[in-house]
């Protein structure tokens, strides 16, 4: 739906027409490429300690998906030895702390399974292959920078070339303007930014690539020539049908618009066989590419299919809808209010492309049904609402006809003004998570009423209060070991350890006093410590002494709404005595 053009003359049509082949061709590229500048400039002050010390880009659900690389190319199977013992690992200067890796035994086998799908892994692939030959010419461990400067890099350049696809995909619909201010919506205006950049080591950005290139083949499956099959796109749509169920399994049901573009197809033609074969040949490709999970799956379990996640579930009768659209509590609606455009534009999409704008209705309609189904509808602890990350290259056509209506019926500015003002406020709030301004789970909105107060006397705006880095590379004398076979010993809180699971009894860490002669006690609260795990060299870590008093009088300062996985962790870290000062 391109302007018409209202210049008069043939040399008025001819430069127009010349301008939009020039905008066709550059603009994607030109927007594409601010985003993948913007976003290394947002790695940088990640990264950089300013509200991340402690936190390397591979951690929390990236560590699981991540986990099948070291696993492949390093263990050369699929224990998880090397992700297990490198869980608390040191990277760089900075160590880390509790990290929820999704690596459990699985009961009926006794094997390791992780529950987090390969996709995000396979895409990964060629940057860790980099990565690890860097790592071993240096003779430098897993996890430490290569692999960790390797992963943020494929999140940029995937999302780089996923945001390219989109614009140029709006662009066959839309006014270059309406296509680049839908595009800036979705990847500034929502949490996609920070998916991008704080948290790039999870799987929505490679789905959200998915999702755009799976839209790419589609659109071009529509405009072919309606009497010659076209198998090869369907091939391809299966396999990236594929990649994106074995990125995030439930994601699958974006396979409704290519069965959409195909009974339209069949419609208008009614060439059965074409049909047929088309649709069996896209399937076998989503076979052959998801057949990899299936596989890993039996090896660890026994069973083809099998729900990884084991003690996590749907409540598929009592979905939390309205909580998971408009609640305070990571309501899509209430921490990206700008999508609120794109249920404005809806009807205008249905109305101009009846069987897209159904498709891509249900398949939103089903992905809301399904994350509000989730027994953490929430998703954790993120910015705003997770999963509807991998939706964003669909919402951006509802989103981009609501921009649209909005510039021809209310105001023509409406849209400019509308973008600004909502890339402000998120980037507000965005900024104020990073930095720990906001709370990660539950935000009420006296949080978001303070947040000025609170931003007055951030080290941001006071530089002189910055948290300085700990430099810890300078060589040690060893002094007397302590061992730990299933957790630290009593009486030590060590930072970055994570208490082992009792199914982990095989790990053993081992921590050497870096000063010989050290003590841990009241007197001597911190020294730092050289680790090993199961007789791997990690690195050096700060070890602490800390008193700590769970009544009434001395509150833990753990907020009461956290789970038992951090109340275990605060017992096992923060409980202390003088017991190894004395021994020694």
């Amino acid at each position: 739906m391109h302007p018409a053009i209202t210049a008069s003359g043939k040399g008025a049509v001819i430069q127009t027409e010349s301008l939009g082949r020039w905008a066709q061709a550059r603009v994607p590229l030109l927007f594409a490429a601010s985003v993948f500048l913007v976003s290394i400039l947002a790695c940088f002050y990640v990264y950089s300690g300013c509200c991340m010390r402690y936190r390397p880009p591979i951690r929390s659900d990236g560590y699981g998906y991540y986990a099948y690389l070291p696993a492949v190319f390093i263990d050369h199977d699929l224990t998880m030895k090397t992700p297990l013992a490198y869980r608390w690992t040191v990277v760089g200067k900075h160590p880390l702390p509790y990290n929820w890796t999704g690596i459990e035994r699985y009961e009926r086998t006794g094997r390791m399974l992780d529950k987090y799908t390969s996709g995000t892994a396979l895409l990964q692939a060629p940057f860790f292959v980099v990565a690890n030959a860097v790592a071993q010419l240096l003779r430098l461990p897993p996890y430490s920078a290569p692999y960790q400067f390797a992963s943020v890099l494929s999140a940029l350049s995937f999302f780089a070339v996923g945001t390219y696809l989109l614009v140029r995909l709006l662009m066959t619909r839309f006014s270059t303007l309406i296509s680049v201010i839908s595009a800036a919506a979705v990847v500034f205006g929502t949490n996609v930014f920070h998916f991008v950049t704080f948290a790039g080591s999870f799987s929505h950005v490679y789905s959200f690539f998915l999702v755009t290139v799976l839209l790419t083949i589609a659109f071009r499956y529509r405009v072919r020539d309606r009497t010659s099959s076209a198998t090869n796109l369907c091939v391809a749509m299966g396999s990236i049908l594929g990649l994106v169920a074995l990125t995030r399994v439930p994601n699958i049901i974006v396979a409704a618009i290519p069965l959409a573009l195909v009974s339209e197809h069949y419609y208008k033609t009614r060439i059965s066989g074409i049909l047929v074969r088309e649709i069996l040949a896209g399937i076998a490709a989503f076979l052959v590419v998801f057949s990899l999970q299936l596989a890993y799956w039996h090896a660890a379990t026994g069973h083809f299919l099998v729900n990884s996640y084991q003690r996590e579930g749907f409540n598929w009768l009592r979905p939390q809808v309205l909580n998971f659209l408009f609640s305070l509590k990571k309501g899509l609606f209430v921490w990206a209010p700008v999508l609120l455009i794109a249920v404005l534009g809806f009807p205008c999409f249905v109305k101009f492309d009846k069987v897209l704008g159904i498709a891509f209705l249900a398949v939103l309609s089903l992905e809301v049904y399904v994350c509000s189904s989730w027994w953490s509808w929430w998703f954790g602890g993120p910015f705003g609402s997770r999963p509807f990350v991998d939706m964003m290259p669909l919402i951006a056509f509802p989103l981009a006809y609501g921009f649209e209506w909005l510039g021809g019926r209310v105001w023509r500015f409406a849209p400019v003004s509308i973008i600004v003002l909502s890339i402000l406020l998120n980037l507000f709030l965005m900024l104020s998570y990073w930095n720990e301004l906001l709370p990660s789970n539950v935000t009420s909105a006296g949080d978001l009423l303070r947040l000025p107060a609170r931003w007055k006397t951030h080290a941001l705006l006071l530089p002189q209060v910055l948290p300085r880095s700990r430099a810890l590379d300078e060589p040690y004398a060893l002094g007397t070991p302590f061992i730990a076979a299933v957790g630290p010993p009593a009486g030590m809180w060590v930072e970055g350890f994570e208490p082992t699971p009792s199914y982990d009894h095989d790990l053993r860490l081992e921590m050497t006093f870096a000063s010989n002669g050290a003590l841990l006690t009241a007197r001597h609260p911190r020294q730092r410590a050289l680790v090993q795990v199961n007789g791997v060299s990690i690195g050096v870590i700060p070890v602490w002494w800390r008193q700590f008093r769970s009544d009434a009088r001395h509150p833990s300062p753990f907020a009461p709404e956290q789970d038992n996985r951090s109340n275990n962790l605060l017992a096992a870290r923060c409980r202390c005595a003088e017991k190894l000062g004395h021994q020694r």
